[in-house]
């Protein structure tokens, strides 16, 4: 095996990995497939969360900061939606997480696609899948806190007793 000549110029890709270590470390970005899977799992409120995590690391507060609106309104259509028309269509059920999820997907991919695809052309990577499942669970959970807080108020404030 030949040794190395220390006094050899480096090479190209040696002088692009040192140009990005100077800049700093390229950010992990969420790709919009898992946008989609955490908004599967936890509702709009994940996707918006992985969208808002984005936007911060883009370094486009005001996006992020709608990012968080849209999806606390999005979650809260969702709900309104589904407690009104699950009784008579109850496909409704599995129809409107798949479409949302799939939504979410497409406004990452316009939204953030160019940004994404420019951070892994220079070499970034998705962030982990595993976070990505834990985000969407959490927000799952979270929602069915606020289900039940709803529930809970609707009970005691406005169904009156027969």
């Amino acid at each position: 095996m030949p040794t190395p000549n220390p006094f050899e110029p480096p090479s190209e890709s040696a002088d692009a990995t040192l140009q990005r270590l100077r800049r700093g470390p390229l950010p992990r970005l969420y790709s919009p497939n898992q946008v989609a899977l955490a908004a599967l799992i936890g509702s709009p409120l994940a996707a918006s969360w992985l969208m808002a995590a984005n936007f911060g690391l883009l370094g486009r507060g005001w996006e992020r900061r709608v990012s968080w609106f849209v999806g606390a309104a999005a979650t809260l259509l969702v709900f309104v939606v589904l407690a009104l028309a699950s009784d008579e269509q109850p496909f409704l059920l599995a129809v409107v997480p798949v479409a949302y999820a799939l939504g979410a997907r497409e406004l990452t991919r316009f939204l953030q696609g160019a940004e994404i695809e420019r951070v892994r052309a220079a070499g970034g990577i998705a962030e982990s899948w595993w976070l990505v499942l834990g985000f969407g669970v959490v927000c799952f959970f979270v929602s069915l806190i606020l289900v039940a807080l709803v529930g809970a108020v609707a009970v005691l404030f406005l169904i009156e007793p027969a």
